[in-house]
């Protein structure tokens, strides 16, 4: 027998799920009939279901949405929200510091709808400002919805937990509540008057839909147990899910995680030596100094990726370019490491130690884990999971840097070509990882020879 709630399997002759506690006894209206069969010693009892009518549709519908597996999704789902709310609060803070007239004289009212709006936004729903359309999404803060959706997901079915088919659909019921309040809330909460401001609803209800349901499905995949541990056990599953391919996918991922510490360590490297050198502007004080570390955090992640695809040799747009009643405004310039529009210092060069690093390490592990005659099986499947992965990441979110870095306030757009990216990514995974595992492979002959000698 199978549990209702949990579908876990359970004897046929207990009244409770040893799993999640819950009654195993017939649903309501689900009478049964007794048909004797035989004679004597040896008779058997068939329980047949009875031929009361169905329940009315109406009534069905409610007994669904009020069982206790909505519940806990309508739970975690409200939790979530909350749990957004005081992010959107916290990004609020950052232009407060910087221009402390923004937002005077608001109302709490007022106050609460742009912590709504900032919070649709933060799911990439497109941000309506009279004829102005924003679509931004940051990635940092894009991680902090992540751990925020699957700990409420983890903390409503703690007790509980569903587990194979029955994890999705616990993750799509939450999924569903979730984008649906998404939905209401961007119809509700706008600014009307003069210069209205309001978020997309329809944005707002397949990106809420699209990133809590894979939230969720975190939350309730990831066991009680470390981060560390987390990972170690995903890339077995991986490995053992793909069989051969599983070692060129972790292999990938090693070269993404490198290139993601590289970037970051020449962003800092960047930020330090032009702080060193002068300073951001005049007037800037404690409050911009915040500001900037607020939106450094949001967007960390944004710029490491644009500075991994320029690395690369990828394309990257920088302007202001925002879009006004159908139209674009502003100009895009295009740069790269082969097109630099007063000249490429010398010093961009040393950028190219990003992937020819990440991709030698990723190709060196591969080598050393391939089992003979999948080497190069491995290795495409090592590019395609890096170039994918930076392709997917730059067409999701666009790099901005706050106004605490740059020499003027305001904001400052830099997207990259997700195609280019790809195809550089492929190019330098495939030629950088193929070293790194000819000199895994001949480190291991030599090995070998040495024990043989010896």
């Amino acid at each position: 027998m199978r549990c209702r709630s949990c579908s876990a399997d359970v004897p046929d002759d207990s009244a409770f799920c040893p799993r999640c506690g819950a009654s195993l006894a017939p649903e309501e209206g689900a009478s049964t009939s007794t048909v004797e069969l035989g004679d004597g010693s040896d008779t058997a009892k068939l329980q047949t279901p009875a031929t009361d009518s169905a329940a009315p549709a109406p009534v069905a519908v409610v007994r669904t949405l009020t069982s206790r597996a909505w519940v806990d999704a309508a739970a975690a789902a409200s939790m979530s929200w909350l749990a957004l709310l005081c992010i959107a609060a916290v990004l609020l803070l950052a232009p407060k510091l910087q221009y402390p007239s923004f937002a005077k004289g608001a109302d709490p009212v007022d106050i609460f709808t742009g912590m709504v709006m900032v919070s649709l936004g933060m799911l990439r729903a497109p941000i309506h400002i009279g004829g102005l359309t924003v679509v931004a999404l940051p990635l940092g803060v894009l991680v902090a919805v992540a751990l925020t959706i699957a700990w409420a997901t983890t903390s409503v079915f703690e007790s509980r937990r569903p587990e194979g088919s029955a994890m999705w659909r616990a993750a799509a019921r939450v999924a569903t509540v979730f984008a649906l309040m998404a939905w209401l809330l961007s119809l509700v909460f706008r600014f009307r008057g003069d210069e209205p401001a309001w978020a997309g609803a329809w944005g707002a209800l397949v990106w809420g839909f699209v990133w809590s349901f894979l939230f969720a499905a975190l939350g309730l995949a990831r066991r009680k147990e470390s981060w560390r541990t987390s990972l170690t056990r995903a890339a077995a599953s991986i490995q053992v899910r793909f069989h051969s391919l599983g070692e060129g996918i972790t292999g990938g991922a090693i070269m993404l995680v490198t290139a993601a510490g590289a970037a970051l360590a020449a962003l800092l490297l960047w930020i330090i030596t032009g702080l060193a050198r002068e300073a951001p502007y005049g007037g800037f004080g404690v409050g911009d100094a915040a500001a900037a570390v607020l939106y450094l955090a949001a967007f960390l992640p944004n710029v490491i990726v644009a500075l991994i695809a320029f690395s690369m040799g990828s394309t990257v747009y920088r302007g202001a370019q925002v879009g006004i009643g159908g139209r674009k405004i502003g100009g895009l310039e295009e740069i790269s490491l082969l097109q630099w529009p007063s000249g490429i210092p010398w010093f961009a060069f040393l950028l190219l130690l990003i992937p020819v690093c990440a991709c030698l390490l990723g190709g060196y592990w591969i080598g050393r884990r391939a089992a003979p005659g999948s080497l190069w099986r491995n290795l495409i499947a090592g590019a395609l999971t890096f170039s994918v992965a930076l392709a997917l990441l730059g067409w999701l979110g666009e790099a901005r840097v706050g106004a605490g870095l740059i020499a003027q306030r305001g904001f400052a757009r830099v997207a990259i070509s997700p195609f280019m990216t790809f195809l550089w990514g492929v190019l330098w995974a495939m030629i950088c990882g193929w070293l790194g595992s000819e000199l895994a492979l001949r480190s291991s002959r030599n090995k070998k020879g040495v024990e043989r000698i010896v």
